[in-house]
């Protein structure tokens, strides 16, 4: 399927001072503070282009910047997204999550854009950001952890992602379909890279509270009623601690009951023993009230829809069957 462009070719900004740089923010990221020691001097040049869910930036700082983003918001248009990094000069300290990472030249990191950080740009910075779905991860949340703020590893196979994706900022004469096997393959490689450096890196055991808490969820997916106080109830400790032991993980207490509900009616739905449920009745089981919101949620996490998966999926399982 080919992406829309939502914006123009290319969408240059030329700002000359530091009140036009925060105007620019406060049109197009509201939810972001910005600051400077020094205005004097100030300016900053920045491109973008957009592409249905993603966008591509790239933004060059001539003095110091300090970026925040510091308390969640609901249905920001940033939600849902991760950011990636590629530093061409200048240098940035990257913080999210308790995490701090310095990143020099020529380096990759990534952030969730949808939690709380922090962006310190040195004088003279160029970047490049790739602002993708969560999907582009499968797993996201429960790999978020390992990856934000973290320089990426597998630097070759970055960079050429990175750079044929930087070509869609001067791609003026390409067709869509240009544009979306250009995007498509650099997301691809992309997404090789940061499992491959999931894969290299152990998997940290969870807090005892956090392994609790996800042995509740489990036990209680069915009940509809399950929530954020049920579950601070269950583990004994107080909403207030429940919500900051979730967000060390890039995850809100709702967030991860509802992650884990899709993740079980997934799975449930990939079951050939299953097939003769319907998928409203599995949905229903796993504790979702309506087929409407369900497959709403479904494919915002993973790109298709419940009946998608669902009939991919036994396709698969029959033609293994056929040739055994």
């Amino acid at each position: 399927m080919l992406i829309e462009l939502y914006s123009p070719p290319e969408s240059r900004h030329e700002l000359s001072s530091f009140d036009e740089c925060r105007a620019f923010a406060a049109t197009h990221f509201p939810w972001l503070q910005l600051q400077v020691d020094r205005r004097r001097d100030f300016r900053a040049n920045i491109n973008h282009r957009t592409f249905g869910s993603r966008r591509l930036t790239t933004a060059y700082y001539t003095q110091e910047c300090r970026m925040h983003y510091e308390r969640p918001i609901r249905n920001h248009a940033e939600n849902g997204h991760l950011k990636i990094v590629w530093l061409h000069a200048g240098g940035m300290h990257l913080s999210q999550g308790g995490r701090q990472c310095i990143l020099p030249s020529g380096q990759v990191t990534l952030y969730d854009a949808g939690f709380p950080y922090s962006l310190h740009l040195a004088p003279e910075t160029c970047l490049t950001v790739l602002t993708l779905p969560y999907d582009t991860i499968p797993d996201w949340h429960l790999h978020a952890a390992r990856l934000c703020a973290r320089p990426m590893a597998n630097l070759p196979c970055t960079h050429t992602a990175l750079v044929a994706a930087r070509t869609l900022l001067h791609g003026a004469q390409l067709s869509l379909a240009d544009a979306d096997i250009i995007l498509q393959s650099a997301q691809w490689l992309l997404q090789h890279s940061l499992l491959q450096q999931l894969q290299d890196s152990p998997q940290p055991a969870l807090e005892p509270k956090l392994a609790q808490a996800h042995r509740f969820i489990r036990q209680h997916l069915s009940n509809p009623a399950l929530s954020p106080a049920t579950l601070a109830s269950a583990l004994h400790i107080s909403r207030r601690t429940l919500y900051a032991l979730f967000q060390h993980h890039f995850l809100t207490p709702a967030q991860y009951i509802r992650w884990i509900r899709l993740v079980s009616v997934r799975q449930a739905l990939a079951q050939p023993v299953l097939a003769h449920k319907s998928i409203l009745t599995l949905a229903l089981e796993h504790g979702f009230n309506d087929a409407a919101s369900f497959s709403r949620m479904f494919k915002q996490a993973f790109g298709v829809s419940p009946h998608q998966w669902r009939h991919r999926n036994l396709q698969e399982a029959a033609c293994d069957t056929d040739t055994q």
